[in-house]
């Protein structure tokens, strides 16, 4: 193996571990973190119990759309807990989490038309650019 080859091997060593580090840091928001089952590099699930509720929300780093976060889905289970601003408190922490990483490209993706005042009302609009997939941008303040 050449110098250039270790290299790039060391700097993708220290990426895996910074990623894993940022991921970790979660728990300081009251989430747990896997890795998603499907083998989707940079793809966790990541899930918030609050008040007898289950918020789970997908998310992914490193997306081919350019985002340094997109979330891909998001529940609240049981069905009798939606409606009560668990969901909201469980983005916000999320995000909060995102904004301490430097992840202030924050997209949502696939937002159902029935979603859509959800999204809106936690600080996402609707992507201005083409967008057939009915994306969400969110409003981050970078420093």
């Amino acid at each position: 193996m050449n110098e250039q080859n270790l290299t790039e091997q060391s700097e993708q060593t220290s990426a895996r571990e910074r990623e894993a580090a940022m991921i970790q840091s979660l728990a300081k928001h009251g989430a747990t973190v896997e890795a998603d089952p499907m083998p989707v590099a940079g793809a966790y699930i990541v899930e918030f119990r609050q008040e007898g509720a289950v918020i789970t929300i997908r998310i992914a780093l490193r997306d081919s759309g350019g985002a340094d976060l997109t979330i891909t889905n998001m529940t609240t289970l049981p069905e009798n807990k939606k409606r009560q601003g668990l969901g909201s408190w469980a983005l916000g922490q999320l995000l909060d989490w995102a904004h301490e990483n430097h992840l202030y490209n924050v997209r949502a993706v696939q937002i159902q038309s029935y979603n859509e005042k959800f999204w809106q009302r936690n600080g996402f609009s609707k992507d201005p650019n083409p967008n057939p997939s009915n994306d969400f941008i969110y409003k981050s303040q970078i420093p």
